[in-house]
C-alpha cells in the first residue's frame, strides 16, 4: 500500500524521479550490454582479419570446405553471443548460462582448429569479460581455464609445437587477466552508481513525505 501510494503522490505531485532513476538504471545496464556486444562484433572481425593475414604470410592456402566452415562457425559465434537473450530466453539464467558458455568455447575451438591459430584468441578474448558479468567469482574460473585451453589445443596438436603453444598460453593469460580486471572495474562501477541512485531516490523520498 505505502509502494502504491508514493506512486500517486508522484504522478499527482509531478515528482517521477523515482520512476526515472529506474529507468535510467535499466537504460545504463542495457547500454553497457550493447557496448559489449558491439566489441564482442569487432573483436571477431579482428580475430578473423587476424587469421587470415597470418595465413597468408605463412603461404597457407585454405580449401573452400575448409573456409566455410571455419566462418560458419565464427557466424554461429556471432549470432549467439548478439542473440544469446532471445535464442536461451525459456531458461533460466543457470541454464542459460551453462549451455551459452560451453558452446561458445567450442566454437572458438573449431575456429583455431580450422583455420589456424592467428587470429582466434582475440574471438575468444570477449568470453572473459562477459564471464565477469554474468557469472558467479568461483565459475569465473572454470571459463578463463577452458578458454585458455581451446587457445592452445589448436596449436600444440596440429599446428606448431607444445612448447609454442605454452609460450602463446602465458601469453593469452595476461591478455585475459587485463580483460578480467578492467571489466570487474566496470561493473564495480555499475553497481556503485546503481547504489548512489537508489540511495539518493529513497532519500529524496523521505523529505517528500
Amino acid at each position: 500500500l505505502k509502494f502504491i501510494y508514493q506512486k500517486c503522490y508522484n504522478i499527482f505531485n509531478n515528482h517521477p524521479h523515482l520512476d526515472f532513476e529506474m529507468e535510467s538504471q535499466t537504460n545504463l545496464s542495457a547500454n553497457q550490454e550493447q557496448q559489449g556486444k558491439a566489441l564482442l562484433l569487432f573483436m571477431v572481425v579482428i580475430g578473423y582479419f587476424v587469421t587470415f593475414l597470418v595465413s597468408s604470410n605463412s603461404g597457407e592456402v585454405y580449401s573452400f570446405p575448409r573456409l566455410a566452415l571455419g566462418i560458419a562457425y565464427g557466424v554461429i559465434y556471432l549470432i549467439l553471443g548478439v542473440f544469446d537473450n532471445e535464442i536461451f530466453r525459456r531458461f533460466s539464467d543457470n541454464t542459460r548460462n551453462a549451455l551459452y558458455f560451453p558452446i561458445q568455447l567450442a566454437l572458438v575451438f573449431g575456429i583455431g582448429w580450422t583455420l589456424g591459430p592467428g587470429g582466434h584468441w582475440l574471438i575468444g578474448l570477449p568470453l572473459a569479460g562477459i564471464a565477469v558479468n554474468k557469472l558467479q567469482p568461483r565459475w569465473r574460473w572454470l571459463v578463463y581455464v577452458a578458454l585458455i585451453a581451446v587457445i592452445i589445443l589448436p596449436i600444440g596438436l596440429r599446428y606448431s609445437t607444445w612448447e609454442a603453444a605454452l609460450m602463446n598460453g602465458f601469453i593469452i593469460s595476461t591478455a585475459i587477466l587485463f580483460v578480467v580486471v578492467f571489466s570487474q572495474f566496470r561493473l564495480n562501477e555499475q553497481k556503485a552508481r546503481e547504489k548512489a541512485e537508489e540511495l539518493a531516490g529513497q532519500l529524496e523520498a523521505v523529505n517528500r513525505q
